[in-house]
């Protein structure tokens, strides 16, 4: 979806659009919005993978995870990055492992992917580590991810949201609480019993 959108943005021919939809649709075959934007373009159905093709992008993502598990390499960590991603999302023909895609993504955005870093920031917040994941996408935004970016911004509304109201709440409830504590309150309690 980045490549499409970078595509579009670009004003690259519609035939290189449907191609980035078409090879996005290969590593995720049920994506949505894949689909919708390979349909929006004209691009039709997306015709069966070969085999040939299958055992290329097999070979392709055993390679990426030597790169990501060898330390002496430069790329490992973009490496980690992209083999954490398909391992989270279950793409690529790989089986779904959430567990140790973040491990990967992890080792990643340790050093310094900002693509891992935003999705690692993405898989925490959906595990309900909000505290964790804001750091990775502050990492991320600090490196240019715009949607790491807008994540946060959106994240830092939802929050300020959140703290009015519990304000708000406080502040309904103070006039209660200054009236159960009032002078003679006790004695009206006692005397009512």
């Amino acid at each position: 979806l980045r490549l499409l959108a970078a595509l579009r943005l670009g004003d690259a021919p519609v035939q290189e659009q449907i191609d980035a939809c078409s090879r996005g649709l290969r590593a995720c075959p049920h994506s949505r919005d894949l689909q919708a934007a390979r349909g929006a373009l004209g691009g039709g159905q997306e015709p069966a993978d070969s085999g040939e093709e299958a055992a290329a992008l097999l070979s392709q993502l055993a390679e990426t995870r030597r790169i990501a598990d060898d330390p002496k390499d430069a790329r490992r960590f973009m490496a980690a990055g992209d083999y954490g991603a398909a391992l989270v999302l279950g793409a690529h023909g790989v089986e779904q492992n959430r567990e140790l895609g973040e491990i990967y993504l992890r080792r990643g955005a340790d050093g310094g992917d900002s693509g891992a870093q935003r999705n690692c920031g993405m898989l925490l917040l959906e595990s309900d580590r909000a505290a964790e994941a804001a750091e990775y996408l502050r990492q991320a935004a600090d490196q240019g991810d715009e949607e790491a970016a807008a994540t946060l911004l959106a994240l830092g509304k939802e929050a300020e949201q959140k703290r009015e109201a519990l304000d708000k709440q406080r502040q309904e409830r103070r006039p209660q609480i200054a009236h159960d504590r009032a002078p003679g309150a006790a004695r009206r309690t006692r005397a009512a019993a």
